[in-house]
Order: structure tokens, then sequence, then C-alpha cells
């Protein structure tokens, strides 16, 4: 009992700290956004002073810069480190609660289970049934078809003919009051099974993870992105967005060879390799995201699919026997 209360002590103190720690994150973020701001920045001016110059300018300020995102994002890995020790400890609390409820659990699944045989041996019978009516419906089509070959051959049995199309027709009346009976047998099945409690979850009610992990990506913010950067998830159109880049920096270190600069091949190769080291983190920062939502959502995902996937089958069970 103490180490029960010592526990919900330390999980009060660690929500409060997580509380603290996720506002810290957004400040980082925010920070975050606040350089790649500065850096686009230095980096429109270089390249429109390139373009009008064909001259660049020292770059001391994006190396400050980077320095300083890479401390922030330390700062992040750390704080990152932190939650995942509270939510280590929010979880051992979570199934030392769970632990209580496991008899419980197994009545249930026995409950369960007696009502999984009922159905699949009400399953059964109304295949057996179905399989019969499915044999007198093809007796009496082949029955129709043979007295069709009868009638085309013998234009002069016009009678016994129309006698043995009214017999068929009476058969196929039988034949359709069958499908309606065991229409009604299938709802009284079902209806059964809901008025003893058991759902029947179709696939248009199952939760979907992936608005969860698109409404996760929204607590971020990537409007310093250009436009098709910030909207595609396409891993080829990004990695041919850098290779475009790459290609336009290795035309213009052409252009610079006319010019013989000081030191200006040097500075434009580093330039052109801190650029795509900032693409690369970019994209690995959104990847980072994605599966950090994925992280969040998964206890709760678990919880709301733990009997989803029995129920399915056993409606898609009955529905592929009464289809």
């Amino acid at each position: 009992e103490q180490q029960n209360v010592e526990i919900k002590e330390k999980l009060t103190v660690a929500q409060a700290d997580q509380e603290n720690l996720q506002q810290e994150i957004l400040e980082l973020e925010a920070f975050k956004k606040k350089l790649d701001s500065e850096f686009r920045e230095v980096s429109d001016s270089i390249f429109a002073e390139f373009c009008e110059q064909i001259g660049i300018p020292s770059p001391e300020h994006f190396e400050n810069l980077l320095a300083e995102r890479k401390a922030v994002q330390e700062n992040i890995e750390k704080c990152k480190l932190h939650l995942h020790e509270l939510r280590s400890l929010r979880s051992y609390e979570e199934s030392r609660s769970k632990s209580r409820e496991v008899k419980k659990w197994r009545e249930n699944l026995r409950k369960l289970s007696e009502e999984r045989e009922t159905l699949y041996r009400s399953a059964q019978e109304a295949e057996q049934y179905l399989e019969a009516a499915f044999l007198n419906v093809r007796s009496a089509e082949e029955t129709f078809n043979q007295e069709t070959e009868t009638f085309d051959a013998n234009q002069g049995k016009g009678l016994e003919l129309a006698e043995l199309e009214r017999k068929n027709r009476k058969k196929l009346a039988h034949v359709k009051k069958l499908f309606e009976k065991l229409k009604f047998e299938r709802q009284e099945i079902i209806s059964n099974a809901r008025k003893d409690g058991v759902p029947l979850p179709t696939s248009n009610n199952l939760p979907q993870s992936q608005s969860s992990i698109e409404d996760s990506q929204k607590v971020f913010d990537f409007n310093g992105l250009d436009e098709n950067l910030r909207t595609s998830s396409d891993i080829n159109f990004l990695e041919s967005e850098l290779e475009a880049c790459a290609t336009t920096l290795k035309e213009m270190t052409g252009k610079i060879r006319e010019y013989d600069g000081p030191d200006v091949k040097q500075d434009l190769k580093r330039i052109k390799d801190e650029l795509r080291k900032i693409e690369d983190e970019l994209i690995q920062s959104r990847k980072n995201v994605k599966e950090f939502g994925q992280i969040f959502e998964r206890a709760k995902e678990d919880r709301r699919q733990c009997f989803g996937d029995f129920f399915m089958k056993v409606e898609s069970t009955i529905d592929q026997i009464y289809k």
C-alpha cells in the first residue's frame, strides 16, 4: 500500500514535469522556426546577390545559426528521453491496474467464446440449408433449360410444354420463398446476437490511426517551408528537389570558374554541403514527427481494437455464408 502511494505521488510529479516539458518543446520548436526563418533570409540574400554580382558574402552568421540549431535539437532529444521515462512510469501504473481485472476479462472471454460457438453452429446450419436451396435452384434451372430446348424442337407440343413451364414457375416461386425464409433467419440470428449483448462492428466504425497521426502533425509548424515541400510526403519528390538544387549549384559553380574569384569555389562547395545537410535534417524531422505521433496514439489504438478483430471475423463469416 505504501508503495502504491509513493508511485501515485511520483506519477503526479511526473505528469507536472511532462506538461512543463511539452511547453518547453513548443518553445524550442518556436525558437527553431525563428532560426530557420533567419537562415532562409540569409540564404535568399546570398543567392540574390550571387545572381546579380556573381559573388558570395561571408557565411559566419549562417554557421552560428547551425550551431544554435544543433543545440536546440539536442535539447529536444533530451526532452523526448525524459518524456519516454514518464510514459514508462505511467504504463507501469496502468499495467498494475489492469492486472486486477484479469479475472473479469477471462470470464468475459469465456462467455464470448461460448457465444462464438453458438453463432458458428447456427452459421453451419444456415450454410447447409443454403446449399440445399442452391441445389434446388440449379435443378429447377436445368429443368427449365431442358424444357426450353424441347419446346424449340417440338413446336406441336405447346400445351404439354405450357404445363411444364407452369410447374417450373411454381418451383421457382417455392425457391424464392426459401430464400426469403433464409433472409429472415439471418436477421433473426443477428438480432438475437445483439439482444444478448454481442456487438457486431463493421469496417466503417473501426478507428483510423492515420487521422490521429495527421492531427499530431498539426502541433508542429512547417509553414516556413516552400509550398511543395510543406505539403508533400513523397520521399522520391523530395529527393528529386534535392538533386535539382544540387544541379543548380553545379551550374553556378561552372559560371564561377569564369571569374577566378578568391576562394569562391571553396565557399560555394561549403554552402552546397550545408544546404544539403539542412534539407536532410528537415526530411528527418518530418519522419520523427510522424513517429512521435504514432507513439502517442499506440496505447489508445490498442485499447479501441481489443476485440475488434474477433467480431469482424464473426460478422465476415456470417456475411459470406448468406451472400
